[in-house]
């Protein structure tokens, strides 16, 4: 199965059309909420491949609070820490 992702932002490693082909990827349309200075990013905690196993998420947590990065669980199929790097909304 192929994996197709068109959200995230500017600093997205794939939003340029046809950079990552071999996955998939389809470059974002626009930013959404957060995405737009890279002081904000989305990490995977899903158990797919890449992502933060479940088991892991308390310690992944403890780090962002270490680093005074505010990290914030946002479920569904996309179960995905939201994390803003400088602790604040941008």
């Amino acid at each position: 199965m192929t994996q197709v992702w068109n959200g995230g932002g500017v600093f997205d490693i794939c939003a340029i059309p046809y950079t990552c082909p071999d996955l998939g990827v389809i470059a974002w349309n626009e930013p959404h909420n957060e995405h737009r200075r890279g002081s904000v990013v989305d990490v995977r905690a899903n158990n797919k491949p890449g992502a933060i196993p479940r088991t892991l998420t308390l310690k992944f947590r403890e780090l962002a609070n270490y680093y005074e990065a505010d990290a914030h669980l946002e479920g569904g199929n996309t179960r995905h820490f939201h994390l803003r790097l400088l602790n604040r909304k941008e």
